[in-house]
């Protein structure tokens, strides 16, 4: 705490030429206040106070005496700290000089801190140099240790953080602590600032219909509009985006259409078209990153319309090829997501032909070889989408090679570092659905250590974070398979404090409350293995109510659709293993199978079908219902023929399900045994297996499966 002689926490000194930048900085000093959690904690000059608290700032223009009057004086002997706002005119400035002479005379020289408006530290123009003399050298010409400077600069450090970097240095804690303790603030203020914004757009969106309609200087408003959108969807967006609050700018976003759609495309210049599809582009990510699917598509079809108008009349122009073949990746990634997976191929395809004009026209481009990296990844995943493993694994190894290089080429790239754990990410799931689960967890060691470098460099990046969070899930699962559990556990409650806190910042963040629901589902099977089955249930509501929420906010979406129906069928089974209530089990295995009524399915669809038929038979045989039975076997034979070859323990898993239950024991050990040999152990599938070797043993009168 401040020493209690002090009346000031701060004395104010500045030129009165940037009076108004005195009085802003008061005002924030004196209304702040301190981060609760960091109240009371030691700093560098004491306990860390509630409030900054007083702070003078002289508010007459200064006579022409020669010396500080006897009230500045006192003043400077009665403030704690110094604070000087820097600019030309402080630098030339006698009083702000004279009063920095004096607070040093007072013994409290490394209580100065520099606040820099306008101007140049060491500026060679001497016009505008902004650091006052007396700041950098004593009255016998001396140099001094540099003050603790803050730039309200827009270029610099901005009036926010530029702020928080001086108020940090008055409470003694450090900025970083400080700016991170002050993001919900920030984000209330971004928000004041949206619905500012939102107010001016509207009016510039009037003036400029109104201006184009009339063809008054249209292409004036219609640029000032432009520029205006593409800021609150471009700039704005990525910092809101970074505090998880994208759902601010849902009315940006319906004001932007609302414009585009009363202008004629064909009419509009380049610059104009650019901006538009720009801007559509951004509004698709967001309403796909809403679970808003069907709206995404919709948009990504405008953007490609637009794209292709612009390539028609720049043919060889390597931008105008870029951002048409960005928009097919885009396109295809949604068209992917909403299970649309022919539509996926054609974009993707077409996204394949361009950039590959692109490297025709400039080989050695850096961003044309990352785009080269990115087709491959795509083609990945359009091929596991069709269950074609095998298929999608030369795509996405020639994807991770191109991102080493780039990496090894541009270590400073973020984002190419970002493309090599998102590949990395691929490969580590692909090798696990394909049963080599070692390679595949030293690929998820690799995603990892690649994702925690990224998040260290900005902890409040909400994308990194989640992606961070979304691989430590996939590498929990990938123990958790193995039979590591005290792994799984640790890396699952990793990535379940990550969502839930995303999540709790950002309600309207489906993907953080996508990856709430995996954790969940982990930690459920991870109770279920210790034996804690009361916890287990527990776990296991809260993922199938939140799964339904999500599943009910956007049906198109396959993924979610069937999370679902997977958590549906580990609420069926807990049912009949543990509670004992056979026929809950069957009304939620039915409800399952609901989802994907007069549904289109694919081949990882199938699976989960495959599941929800097997529980479903299990229970007419354990009922003696016959004719139930012998309906859930032909639906359960009729999936597997569909199906390729799998070596996911998953999916071994049901195979040998299916073995089991219709009396080929002897096919089910053979799958058994080699799901051990890969240290597999689920208590709920040993659980299905002694009850269908209990009764084919009854039916056989003897032993008849090889011991566990």
């Amino acid at each position: 705490m401040a020493d209690e002689a002090f009346k000031y926490r701060a004395f104010i000194s500045y030129s009165h030429a940037d009076e108004a930048w005195g009085k802003w900085l008061q005002r924030r000093l004196e209304s702040y206040r301190t981060p609760a959690r960091l109240v009371g904690k030691p700093g560098l000059h004491g306990q860390v106070p509630r409030r900054i608290g007083r702070c003078f700032r002289d508010q007459n223009e200064l006579s022409a005496a020669s010396h500080l009057s006897d009230t500045l004086q006192t003043a400077l002997q009665q403030s704690e700290v110094l604070i000087v706002i820097c600019s030309p005119h402080a630098a030339a400035s006698a009083w702000v000089n004279q009063e920095i002479r004096y607070f040093r005379t007072l013994g409290r020289e490394a209580r100065v801190f520099a606040l820099i408006v306008d101007g140049e530290p060491g500026a060679r123009n001497p016009a505008r140099e902004c650091l006052p003399p007396a700041l950098l050298r004593d009255e016998h010409g001396a140099a001094l240790p540099e003050p603790l400077a803050a730039d309200a600069r827009h270029t610099r450090d901005g009036k926010v953080d530029g702020f928080l970097k001086l108020a940090a240095g008055v409470l003694g804690v450090g900025f970083g602590e400080l700016r991170q303790r002050d993001q919900t603030r920030r984000i209330r203020l971004m928000a004041a600032a949206v619905g500012l914004s939102l107010a001016i757009a509207g009016v510039t969106l009037v003036l400029a219909i109104s201006a184009y309609h009339a063809r008054n200087d249209a292409r004036q408003r219609r640029e000032q509009a432009d520029d205006l959108i593409n800021f609150m969807l471009g700039d704005l967006r990525d910092r809101l985006q970074t505090v998880g609050r994208l759902d601010v700018l849902d009315a940006v976003g319906d004001k932007a259409l609302a414009y585009f759609a009363t202008l004629d495309s064909a009419a509009q210049p380049d610059a104009s078209l650019k901006a538009q599809a720009l801007a559509l582009k951004q509004i698709a990510d967001i309403r796909g990153s809403q679970g808003q699917l069907p709206a995404a598509l919709k948009l990504f079809d405008q953007v490609l319309e637009i794209d292709n108008q612009l390539l028609s009349r720049h043919p060889r122009d390597p931008r105008y090829i870029y951002n048409l073949a960005d928009a097919c990746s885009w396109a295809g990634v949604a068209a992917q997501q909403a299970g649309e997976v022919e539509l996926a191929a054609s974009r993707f395809r077409r996204y394949r032909v361009l950039v590959d004009q692109l490297l025709v026209l400039e080989p050695d481009n850096a961003e044309w070889l990352y785009e080269d990296t990115a087709v491959e990844n795509n083609f990945a995943v359009l091929e596991r989408a069709r269950g074609n493993l095998e298929a999608a694994l030369p795509h996405i190894e020639k994807a991770v090679a191109g991102d080493l290089k780039l990496v090894a080429r541009y270590p400073e790239r973020d984002d190419f570092a970002a493309g090599l754990a998102t590949d990395h990410g691929f490969m580590a799931r692909l090798l696990g659905n394909l049963g080599r689960l070692q390679e595949a967890e030293t690929h998820a060691e690799q995603v990892i250590e690649v994702e925690r470098r990224l998040v260290s460099r900005d902890t409040q990046d909400v994308d990194r974070r989640q992606s961070l969070a979304n691989n430590l899930c996939m590498a929990a699962n990938l123990s958790r398979l193995r039979g590591e559990f005290g792994s799984a556990e640790h890396l699952s409650s990793e990535c379940g404090r990550i969502a839930q806190d995303v999540s709790r910042r950002d309600p309207a963040n489906v993907a953080a409350k996508e990856q709430v629901s995996l954790f969940l589902s982990l930690q459920y099977e991870l109770r279920v293995q210790r034996g804690d089955f009361v916890a287990a249930r527990q776990l296991l509501d809260q993922s199938v109510a939140l799964q339904e929420v999500l599943s009910t906010a956007d049906p198109s979406r396959q993924a979610w659709r069937a999370r679902y129906s997977d958590v549906l069928a580990d609420a069926a089974e807990h049912a009949l293993r543990f509670d004992h209530k056979r026929a809950r089990a069957s009304s939620l295995a039915h409800a399952a199978l609901a989802l994907w009524q007069d549904r289109e399915t694919t081949a990882d669809a199938r699976w989960y079908l495959l599941r929800s038929q097997l529980l479903l038979w299990e229970i007419a045989q354990a009922d003696g219902d016959a004719v139930a039975a012998a309906a859930a076997r032909d639906s359960a034979t009729e999936l597997l023929r569909q199906q390729r070859p799998s070596h996911y323990p998953r999916q071994l898993e049901l195979r040998a399900r299916y073995d089991y239950l219709d009396g080929t024991a002897d096919a089910g050990d053979v799958i058994w045994q080699d799901l051990s040999h890969m240290g597999f152990r689920s208590r709920t599938f040993t659980m299905a297996r002694e009850t269908a070797c209990a009764r084919i043993e009854r039916a056989h009168r003897g032993p008849y499966c090889q011991a566990s």
